[in-house]
């Protein structure tokens, strides 16, 4: 009896210990070595790649192992798949390769001090800041699966194109000083800040961005440009391109405009009160009514060929540039703000300003 006693307690032990054991190996499981380069889990597979050899570039590298706080071992993919924010501004780095293993990357800044010839941004479809401006050397950009791509600076590099079909959330855009013959921003529909200026371009067509407060598109090749639609516009910057004429009835909220170095022969502000800053000089004007834009504090309208100028209600100007005109007369006798004027090379036979104490 006593027999048969220890022998069932000695089995069930066994028993016991035996479903312990399994219980623990199950446990366990998510420790087990599978392939190489990862580990099985209760889920699945944990990547843990190692990505040392994706970085070309030595000087990227080592920013990266800065980053990362690894001076030295390998670099795996969960060293860097979380970094949401790189500022590598002045690196000499001439290339990327490796950021495609940066998948939660925001926010990049490559601009200044590098000689990138290619950004492959393809895998980083978290991006929503591109700064890539200044001394590289550029020749294409694809950002066609950035879709979340918010702000974007590209200028000043060798750009001969540039498709933003499926930037839609672009509010911010610089282009400027490439090469670009034309530029397709109808469906960059909540652009709110255009800078194309010093590139190649015939034509800008703005219909579609209805929300735009900024534009600068100066130093290209454009014959007209039409702002009908952009009544929210407050800052306009279109000089030295080949501008005939520019209505401008439709943008009421504009507070500075330069368009000097055109071709205009005439330029109607009747609508445009809020302005504070015209900059016309060097166009074909003769004749200029600045009534309606009381709040005008810098004029230049030099280089002209206007015969009269009447300030008479422009009494918050501070500074007047007018020399090289055909006028006969100037007087400015409510403009008592006034701090500096150029007026030579006109034919006045006097000039009041003695309220310009």
């Amino acid at each position: 009896m006593n027999m048969n006693m220890n022998m069932k307690k000695s089995f069930t032990g066994t028993v016991g210990r035996l479903f312990v054991l399994i219980f623990v190996l199950v446990l366990l499981g998510g420790m087990m070595p599978g392939p190489a380069g990862a580990f099985v889990s209760g889920s699945g597979y944990v990547r843990e790649e190692d990505i040392t050899d994706s970085f070309k570039d030595a000087n990227f590298l080592a920013t990266v192992r800065s980053l990362i706080n690894k001076p030295e071992g390998p670099i795996f993919s969960n060293d860097v798949d979380r970094i949401t924010y790189l500022d590598i501004d002045s690196s000499n780095i001439s290339s990327l390769s490796g950021i495609e293993h940066f998948i939660a990357l925001t926010t990049l800044y490559c601009y200044y001090g590098n000689n990138l010839t290619e950004l492959d941004l393809s895998n980083n479809t978290a991006l929503t800041t591109l700064n890539c401006a200044y001394n590289n050397n550029l020749t294409k950009l694809n950002l066609s699966n950035n879709t979340a791509l918010t702000s974007l600076n590209c200028q000043d590099n060798n750009l001969t194109e540039l498709d933003l079909s499926n930037n839609t959330a672009l509010t911010s855009f610089s282009c400027q000083g490439n090469n670009l013959t034309e530029l397709d921003i109808s469906n960059n529909t909540a652009l709110i800040r255009l800078v194309c200026q010093d590139n190649n371009l015939t034509e800008l067509d703005l219909s579609n961005n209805t929300a735009l407060t900024g534009i600068a598109c100066s130093r290209n090749q454009l014959t007209e440009l039409d702002l009908s639609n952009n009544t929210k516009l407050d800052n306009l910057s279109c000089i030295e391109n080949r501008l005939t004429e520019l209505d401008l009835s439709n943008n009421t909220a504009l507070t500075y405009l330069s368009c000097y170095e055109n071709q205009l022969t005439k330029l109607d502000l009747t609508n445009n009160t809020e302005l504070t800053t015209l900059t016309c000089h060097e166009n074909r004007l003769t004749e200029l009514n600045l009534s309606n834009c009381t709040k005008l504090r810098r004029l230049s309208c030099h280089e002209n060929r206007l015969t009269a100028l009447d300030l008479t209600n422009n009494t918050a100007l501070t500074d007047l540039s007018c020399y090289e005109n055909q006028l006969t007369e100037l007087d400015l006798p409510n403009s008592t703000a006034l701090k500096w004027i150029n007026c030579h090379n006109n034919q006045l036979t006097e000039l009041n300003i003695s309220n310009n104490t």
